[in-house]
């Protein structure tokens, strides 16, 4: 708890020192404290503050809408070990991703740089 305090203060404190995504680190890592603690031990007396700190954690971090992270996970994941079962897996899943973001009312129209990505992952994947 007061490892994941110490990285909050950083976080709310370090605007100067800190970057929004370096922030961010420190949001998330926090977070994982906060949830590592109230997993193993929920009716800790420390369980509200927990609660209270894991607000703050993803008040921060909502500016960075979250939910663009899991492309970069697949990514990753791909470029981690090209060319196996796992890279496909998470190629499908990238792609998946790419069209959610860019499909609209017109149907799917993925920018020139995106397809290009997209062409480079796909050699990966396979």
């Amino acid at each position: 708890f007061a490892r994941a305090n110490a990285l909050l203060e950083e976080a709310l404190m370090g605007t100067r020192r800190h970057p929004r995504r370096g922030q961010a680190v420190l949001y998330l890592r926090a977070s994982r404290l906060l949830h590592d603690l109230l997993g193993r031990s929920p009716g800790t007396p420390r369980a509200q503050d927990a609660l209270y700190l894991l607000g703050l954690s993803y008040e921060g971090l909502a500016e960075l809408e979250l939910f663009e992270l899991h492309p970069m996970m697949f990514e990753a994941c791909i470029r981690r070990q090209p060319h196996t079962p796992t890279a496909a897996l998470c190629l499908e899943r990238y792609e998946s991703a790419l069209y959610l973001q860019f499909s609209g009312s017109g149907g799917y129209d993925l920018p020139a740089d995106m397809k290009a990505h997209l062409g480079e992952l796909r050699k990966l994947g396979q």
